[in-house]
């Protein structure tokens, strides 16, 4: 029903000058889980990449990558697939090719290019944000075959802490530029006042 919707409200319609510049500028890389941008890891190094995919930083953690082999194990052993959810894994896998834009990266190499004059497309110009939806549910899966493979309680609560630990220890980087980019830092006066103006304002000023 939505892209119906979406019709008779004229979201595919390139008409007037409501558009733009920035789709295939604005993509995220084929790179983007395993990438800790800007030095953000302590225990991978940063992989290149063009300008303008910083929005698209989805770098999972060592953490979340040591949840894999579970949720394989819990794939393979239970089968779980849940054709119910067939359109949830549809609608993901669209959204991260969204968010590759007409410009797909693997690094800096481009692999493929194709024209995207299309008035959806620079309505939605910073595509590489849409990979933040499969990285959700991937994150969400992976907790699900967490719980569904660990049935101990306390043997899933000690994985959790230890799996907790060693991503907040391989992502402190991150944390610690998050805490210098919005913490307010402590303004430093360039002078002491001078007293001699604040004592003659008295003889000038009834009122202050």
């Amino acid at each position: 029903m939505m892209p119906v919707v979406m019709y008779f409200l004229g979201y595919f319609f390139n008409y007037g000058t409501g558009q733009s510049s920035g789709f295939g500028y604005f993509c995220a890389n084929l790179q983007a889980f395993i990438n800790p941008m800007l030095n953000t890891s302590l225990f991978f190094p940063s992989l290149e990449q063009p300008d303008g995919q910083l929005g698209g930083y989805a770098y999972m953690g060592l953490g979340i990558f040591m949840m894999f082999p579970v949720a394989f194990y819990y794939f393979w052993r239970y089968k779980a697939f849940d054709k119910k959810l067939i359109p949830l894994y549809v609608s993901m896998i669209l959204c991260w090719l969204f968010s590759l834009s007409n410009n797909v990266y693997w690094g800096k190499q481009l692999l493929f290019h194709f024209d995207a004059d299309f008035a959806l497309f620079h309505i939605f110009r910073a595509s590489n944000r849409y990979l933040w939806l499969p990285f959700y549910a991937i994150l969400l899966y992976l907790l699900v075959a967490l719980f569904r493979t660990v049935k101990r309680p306390r043997l899933r609560l000690v994985f959790l802490l230890f799996l907790l630990t060693v991503q907040l220890v391989d992502t402190f980087p991150l944390i610690t530029k998050l805490h210098d980019a919005f913490m307010p830092k402590p303004y430093a006066y360039g002078h002491e006042l001078d007293k001699k103006f604040w004592l003659n304002l008295g003889e000038k000023y009834q009122h202050m």
